[in-house]
């Protein structure tokens, strides 16, 4: 259904810029017959604007209807099998590193019909995480325009997060710090880039209108607000976050 959405919205968008290019084209013959050349741009740009905009978002859906075109992605009991056109693959749930996702737009302009998630996976080499060293990883990106994407979304987490949560405690409870994309914990407290909060300094963590929201004990700090869709596993860091606040 959403696919259909993407394709109808790219065809709805191009006919509207063709339009609105000939209205352009219209307008700035009748500023060059009627008044000269020096007004032409004048009467034109407006038309000519609104039909590179429409341009835009009819290239925009094309490319979100075509990344899910022939794409198969299915839950079962010990993972994922994904299978685009004749390729194929089964991705089980512990070879799922790292979920990132965030919430795409799409429809013609103007407000937004809805939103969809946008969710990318980290895997990992079952074989290179045994040998030791640090494994090879994998990006699988599935698009917005997969059927029942947020529901995905949900299923994959209920599987994955619960086992890395308790291995990151383990981590985190040996000394060893924990990467988070642009945010690291350890057992002393944050790190967002050169920015370091202790974690008594740390009063409160939210997640919020895609932002982790990280507040400060004393009201003198600043707040700090982070985009979640930058950090992996971005549940996974809120709760072990709130469960260093909750610590005597």
């Amino acid at each position: 259904m959403l696919q259909r959405i993407y394709w109808l919205s790219a065809a709805a968008s191009l006919g509207g810029a063709l339009i609105a290019w000939a209205v352009g084209y219209a307008r700035g013959y009748f500023a060059y017959t009627t008044f000269g050349p020096a007004v032409v741009w004048r009467w034109a740009t407006p038309s000519l604007a609104v039909g590179v905009g429409l341009s835009g978002v009819s290239l925009i859906a094309l490319l979100f209807a075509w990344a899910g075109q022939g794409l198969l992605v299915c839950a079962y009991e010990g993972g994922l099998t994904y299978q685009r056109s004749r390729r194929g693959m089964m991705i089980p749930w512990s070879s799922i590193r790292a979920i990132q996702t965030s919430a795409v737009r799409y429809g013609l302009p103007g407000p937004a019909h809805g939103t969809q998630t946008d969710l990318h996976l980290i895997l990992v080499r079952a074989r290179a995480e045994k040998s030791g060293g640090r494994a090879p990883t994998t990006r699988l990106h599935l698009p917005p325009a997969l059927t029942d994407i947020d529901a995905l979304a949900e299923t994959v987490k209920q599987h994955v997060y619960p086992g890395l949560l308790a291995e990151n405690m383990q981590e985190l409870a040996s000394g060893e710090p924990l990467v988070f994309g642009p945010l690291t914990l350890s057992a002393e407290g944050l790190m967002y880039g050169k920015q370091s909060i202790p974690w008594q300094e740390l009063g409160g963590a939210s997640l919020q209108d895609g932002l982790l929201r990280l507040e400060p004990a004393s009201g003198n700090a600043r707040a700090l607000r982070l985009a979640a869709s930058r950090i992996p596993n971005v549940e996974i860091v809120l709760q072990i976050i709130q469960h260093h606040l909750r610590k005597p």
